[in-house]
């Protein structure tokens, strides 16, 4: 063949591999992502299209490779230009080191993905599925200097798959203790055992996952996570034995649960949940329905959660107080916008409030479940519906197949934010939020620290219904000691149950070392303390561990519009080496499932890591929107992904660990510098060893001021501590003014009912200070 046969060839072929790859990124795969509505569509439709291209174009590329090299040795052996015909033969070949070294990790995700939805269909919702497949079709790396941090992707299942762990792993062993209510409370439990004190056999279980005792493995964020088994959920099939490592029983210790006490196992809360949701069903419910539940904590708030989730029906947990007279205009207002078809309440009296609003509100009449044992015209108690289920007998099997297949869109349930930066907002979790959120979470209630865990909160507050399936999938029990924080209890529950897990707040870590300086207590059975709620102060995590010198502290940030976007890295770290932004603790690490970016308001952009921020957020466990569209801006859609304003001001180190500073609502303006009060409070609490809040004051000038008050000022004079600020902060940072709680009239900081500190009374508390000091000091002036 002559040279110009040689050259029309090679620039025939090469031309022709170019358009093939370039139809590829410009048509194929658009086409697949605009179009696909499965995951397991998208990874097939991939797998085939790699089989057809692996097989022609790596060939092609030799071949064009070949051909420019030859006619490059051609036109040289002739004393002509043959420079650009090398040159554009090595530029076509690279395609293949460039597939092996850039592609490879991306391509051998989506083969196992792949595979794995084979056997589970739900392995990945489809839009993390199009997330990785944009990361494939990308040409250009990220930018690692920015505070956007992608944690990976995750393996999705539906939450019946997730808590169905316990059911497996302990049948006859407790999934609910309520210490408040005698052993008999629920005489229609079905499969019931005798109600005798129980001795359980509690392992004291060695992980054999990887140490978590640097940040490394998590570095920046975005690791796979195929590198941390623990982390990784297996595809729960008959035929494939279970990918998560095997647990390795080292000792047994004995634990007596009080005969008093009502203890469910797993086997009864199935079998009388199954029975409920027959007899809901037999009243005529359906699938896709919602449940309002005004019940206080409760045995039978474990069974109807267990139900609900059964029957595919979405559940919204309310405070009971709401049926009193002076909660009634808003019951009202949120039957109207709720539309429930189930309404639960203690008793039909309680529920007078219920059948008025139904009335006025001209609604269809729901079916209303009460917890007494007493029958009325409009209420129904829960045994009734045990009995009916008797005579109604249902498919069983076919129920709990559709609850493992549960659709992952569907509203899985409705709770309501505390309502501490404005009115309650309603937060429709997904089934594909709440089992993202189980999944990312189950490095912190585990089998080995979740045996016993202490569930105190009520559960309308977001962090009860996910603290209790995070227990129950890891087989634990859920130990209720009544509807709120409460020192005593948890104290009184760890001596008699010896309480593995509990959730702490800043207030109930200072009000747990008070109270056992007074009453010590044997603590040792505390394996793992959560503490959040609130900025964490190095401090704070030293104080809990010197309390609890056996249990591993984490701090752990949770929304009620979605947690588990973040997982901590520091269980086998000593507390003094962990990397703190000032006194402020860490979070931790992104989880997979979830990407965060820090942003700045002004630029309109994401800041460079170290820079602060805020934080915004978007995770398989976050809502979309709140209930009815309310604060829509929180929101935003940027390239198709759905983000979350949190409202935290955040910083992202080079690390990949995320720090939050506190709420960007709490920021004090003082003559244009922006103050967070947690860098103040963790400061002034170290200098005073007394925990300290830190709230804006008016000034005529600068606009506003901190004003610190102090649990006590511990021999500390004011000055000393104004002087302390200053010298740490400089002088915009400087106190307006400090004050004890004593000088404010107060015996403690006021707390909501997740125990939060609320920074509103506080300061309507320190406004009424400064009236009566200026109040006195105008008499003063006046008497002279």
């Amino acid at each position: 063949m002559s040279t110009t046969g040689l050259q029309a060839t090679a620039v025939v072929t090469g031309s022709f591999l170019s358009g093939a790859m370039m139809s590829l990124s410009l048509f194929a795969v658009p086409v697949f992502l605009d179009t696909t509505t499965e995951s397991p569509q998208l990874f097939f439709q991939w797998v085939r299209m790699y089989h057809y291209g692996h097989m022609a174009l790596p060939t092609m590329a030799v071949s064009t490779f070949l051909l420019y090299s030859y006619t490059a040795i051609k036109k040289r052996s002739a004393k002509q230009p043959w420079r650009r015909w090398l040159i554009a033969g090595v530029t076509t070949l690279t395609m293949v080191p460039f597939t092996w070294l850039v592609m490879v990790p991306t391509n051998n995700e989506l083969f196992r993905l792949q595979k794995v939805s084979l056997l589970e269909p739900t392995v990945m919702a489809v839009a993390e599925a199009k997330e990785l497949k944009i990361q494939e079709n990308k040409n250009t790396g990220v930018d690692d200097n920015l505070a956007e941090v992608n944690g990976g992707v995750w393996e999705q299942s539906s939450v019946f798959a997730h808590i169905e762990q316990g059911l497996k792993k302990n049948p006859d062993g407790p999934a609910v203790i309520s210490t408040f209510q005698s052993a008999d409370a629920l005489p229609y439990l079905v499969s019931g055992e005798s109600q005798k004190a129980t001795i359980i056999e509690t392992p004291v279980i060695h992980n054999t996952s990887p140490p978590k005792s640097s940040v490394s493995p998590f570095q920046n964020g975005a690791f796979s996570p195929l590198q941390f088994g623990a982390f990784t959920q297996p595809v729960a099939t008959e035929e494939r034995k279970s990918e998560e490592p095997k647990p390795v029983v080292q000792e047994e210790t004995k634990v007596k649960i009080p005969s008093e006490c009502l203890t469910i196992t797993y086997n009864q809360l199935h079998r009388t949940a199954l029975k409920l949701a027959a007899g809901m069903i037999a009243n005529g419910v359906k699938p896709d329905t919602k449940m309002l539940m005004l019940i206080p904590n409760c045995g039978e708030y474990t069974l109807l959660l267990w139900a609900c989730i059964l029957l595919r029906i979405t559940y919204i947990s309310l405070d009971p107080e709401m049926l009193d007279i002076s909660g009634f205009t808003i019951l009202k207002a949120t039957i109207q916008t709720l539309k429930p078809q189930i309404v639960v309440a203690p008793d039909a009296i309680t529920g007078k409030s219920v059948d008025v609003a139904i009335s006025e509100l001209r609604l269809p009449k729901p079916l209303t479940l009460c917890l007494s044992s007493l029958r009325s015209r409009n209420w129904k108690p829960l045994s009734d519906l045990v009995h009916e289920a008797m005579k109604c007998p249902i498919d069983e099997d076919a129920l709990v197949a559709a609850a493992r297949n549960d659709n992952p869109t569907r509203i899985h349930s409705i709770m309501f934010t505390s309502g501490t930066s404005g009115i309650p907002k309603g937060c429709p979790m997904r089934i594909s939020n709440m089992s993202h959120m189980l999944h990312s979470q189950s490095w912190l209630v585990d089998a080995e620290t979740g045996t016993f865990a202490l569930q105190q909160p009520h559960n309308s507050r977001g962090i009860a219904p996910a603290q209790t399936m995070q227990t129950w999938k890891a087989g634990g029990a859920v130990v209720m000691t009544g509807q709120e924080f409460n020192v005593k209890d948890a104290l009184d529950a760890i001596t008699k149950l010896k309480v593995t897990f509990i959730v702490l707040t800043p207030p109930m870590v200072h009000e747990m070392a008070v109270e056992l300086a007074t009453n010590p207590v044997d603590v040792s059975s505390v394996r793992r303390i959560q503490v959040g709620g609130d900025a964490i102060t190095k401090g704070l995590l030293l104080k809990t561990a010197s309390i609890f010198p056996k249990a591993q502290v984490c701090v752990n940030h949770g929304m009620t519009e979605g947690g588990g976007s973040f997982m901590w890295p520091f269980f086998e770290t000593p507390i003094s080496s962990i990397p703190f932004f000032g006194e402020i603790c860490p979070i931790g690490v992104v989880a997979p499932g979830a990407t965060i970016r820090v942003w700045d308001t002004d630029k309109n952009t994401v800041v460079k890591k170290g820079q602060l921020g805020e934080l915004h957020v978007t995770s398989g466990s976050l809502i979309k929107h709140y209930f009815g569209g309310r604060s829509e801006t929180s929101f935003y859609d940027d390239h198709g992904v759905r983000w979350f304003n949190t409202g935290d001001v955040a910083m992202v180190n080079e690390d990949g660990l995320v720090s939050i500073l506190g709420r960007r609502k709490d920021m004090i303006k003082r003559g244009g510098v922006g103050i967070m009060p947690a860098a103040l409070e963790s400061s002034i609490a170290a200098f005073t060893g007394s925990q300290t809040i830190v709230v804006p004051i008016t000034h005529p000038v600068v606009g506003h001021e901190p004003f610190a008050v102090l649990g006590s000022y511990n021999g500390k004079t004011q000055e000393q501590i104004k002087e302390h600020v200053r010298s740490v902060f400089g002088k915009d940072y400087a106190l307006g003014g400090l004050a004890s709680l004593k000088e404010l009239g107060l015996l403690e900081f006021p707390v909501n009912q997740t125990h939060k500190i609320v920074k509103s009374k506080v300061q309507e508390d320190v406004e009424r200070h400064l009236s009566r000091l200026s109040a006195v000091k105008v008499r003063a002036e006046g008497g002279n």
